[in-house]
């Protein structure tokens, strides 16, 4: 960013003296009529450049209206006006000290560091710029033949500060629009509030350096009979200048990089959002999808409950054969009292048998039992299934009795063994359908809870992508504690 460099005539300098003064008188004027004029932020145009060029020639129309003047009064204001710069300077640092304080308390790592060490150079520039430009206003104590330089180069110096203040401005402006940014983070109270207390006391010290500038004026007197050997320092602080000015348009450049990194964050936390939208999206599909299986296996405990019935009726009408079957033994009995020998070797036959079905039944029992504990364990992710558990679990106890029943009415019954042996070959083909359905069950269980842990291994990897960069952040802000404290002791230094 070039200056402009243009010398005014050295009768102005009086005029322009007087309204430096002014603004020393009414620094909140000064302030206010700077940003109404210059930083204009609903103007869609509005650049540095302008603004600066805008500001610069409302200044010399306001400074170069009247001319004349002398030397002391040149003087007088030269040492006011050094005055007002060093109380602007102190404020800027204030004021920037609070900006970035707020700054600090979003904890966004790399980025914010970054930031807070351009506010922090800015206010070393305007010192530098303040110093320069006391020791412009002490060159206005040469001899009256070289009166118009000096006038000249104090007025370029006052309005090179005017710019530097104005940048300053700009770039507070601008670290307040990054701070808006910064704050939609979560904060840490605790840590504010330490750094906060930081802040005062560096507050404080910029009061103390106030008081000292205080005291500084009452020595500008003495100090002026040193000017003529100053004359050749003023020309090398004024090549630092120039090189100040090339490091605050490096800064701007900057600042502006930084801030297209923090929009670059900005659209990756709405990518980051937009996933988890997705991921809660996914989860909903697999509610339902659970639903739906629920609702098959509520179809499912219908289907046994008919069964069910039709197996009582079944039972009923064996009982009625059962009765039937005991009248005629009483008929027959005579006859069969000669055929039981022969029998005893089938009954014990099918007491056998009956023995292998209670083991199975036995397996059976066992293999619920485990179903039972799986079904419990589902339960905790979906109510609803529990209970329809507890049905199957009841139903498969009363088909055990009815197990049982019917092994009490092969006992009986051992007359009708071949009509028995049939029932036990049925009954073993339902205990088989039974044995398939379970095991189909188990299949069920297992596919809902292999879709459980992959859902609970998504979380997890959501979680642990969360901690990556909640330690991210962490570390970055630490990196800035130890610069705000390396910041510090060095102010204290100085």
């Amino acid at each position: 960013m070039e200056v402009d460099m243009k010398s005014p005539e050295p009768e102005n300098s009086k005029s322009f003296l007087g309204d430096s003064h002014l603004h020393h008188e009414n620094p909140e004027w000064l302030i206010e009529n700077s940003k109404g004029s210059c930083l204009d932020e609903n103007s869609p145009l509005r650049t540095p450049e302008k603004e600066l060029g805008l500001c610069k020639s409302t200044q010399r129309d306001a400074s170069f209206s009247s001319g004349g003047g002398s030397s002391d009064f040149s003087l007088k204001e030269g040492t006011e006006s050094s005055s007002l710069s060093s109380d602007s300077d102190s404020e800027s640092f204030s004021s920037s000290v609070n900006i970035y304080s707020s700054a600090l308390s979003t904890d966004n790592g790399l980025e914010h560091h970054k930031v807070i060490e351009l506010g922090s150079e800015l206010p070393i520039m305007t010192l530098q710029v303040a110093d320069e430009e006391n020791v412009d206003g002490k060159l206005k104590m040469r001899e009256n033949r070289s009166y118009a330089e000096l006038t000249e180069k104090f007025v370029k110096c006052e309005e090179e500060l005017r710019e530097s203040n104005l940048k300053l401005l700009l770039a507070e402006e601008e670290i307040e629009r990054l701070n808006t940014e910064l704050k939609k983070s979560e904060s840490d109270a605790v840590l504010s509030e330490h750094l906060l207390v930081q802040l005062e006391s560096l507050q404080r010290e910029t009061r103390m350096r106030e008081d000292d500038l205080e005291l500084e004026k009452g020595k500008v007197i003495e100090l002026q009979k040193q000017v003529l050997e100053l004359e050749a320092y003023a020309v090398n602080l004024q090549e630092q200048l120039d090189i100040e000015r090339r490091q605050a348009v490096n800064l701007q450049e900057q600042i502006v990089r930084y801030s297209n990194d923090l929009s670059h964050r900005g659209h990756e936390v709405e990518e980051l959002k937009v996933a988890l939208c997705d991921a809660q999206d996914n989860f909903s599909l697999q509610r339902e999808s659970f639903q739906s299986e629920i609702f098959g296996l509520l179809q499912k405990e219908a289907l046994l409950e008919t069964r069910l019935k039709e197996w009582e009726l079944h039972a009923r009408l064996l009982e009625d054969k059962l009765r039937q079957c005991e009248a005629e033994k009483l008929e027959i009995k005579g006859l069969h009292d000669t055929q039981e020998l022969g029998l005893q070797g089938q009954i014990s036959q099918l007491k056998a048998e009956l023995a292998e079905k209670g083991m199975h039944t036995e397996t059976l029992n066992k293999n619920l039992d485990i179903l039972k504990l799986k079904y419990d364990m589902l339960m905790a992710e979906k109510d609803g299934v529990i209970a329809k558990v507890n049905s199957l679990v009841a139903e498969l106890s009363s088909r055990d009795l009815q197990i049982g029943q019917m092994e009490q009415h092969l006992q009986q019954l051992h007359t009708e063994h071949v009509q028995l042996i049939s029932g036990s070959k049925h009954a073993k083909t339902l205990e088989d359908e039974l044995k398939l359905r379970i095991k189909d069950l188990e299949k069920e269980v297992d596919r809902q809870r292999i879709v459980i842990s992959d859902v609970a291994e998504e979380k997890r990897e959501v979680i642990r992508q969360l901690s990556f960069t909640l330690e991210h952040y962490r570390s970055g802000y630490k990196e800035f504690q130890a610069f705000f404290k390396h910041k510090r002791h060095a102010v204290m230094a100085s």
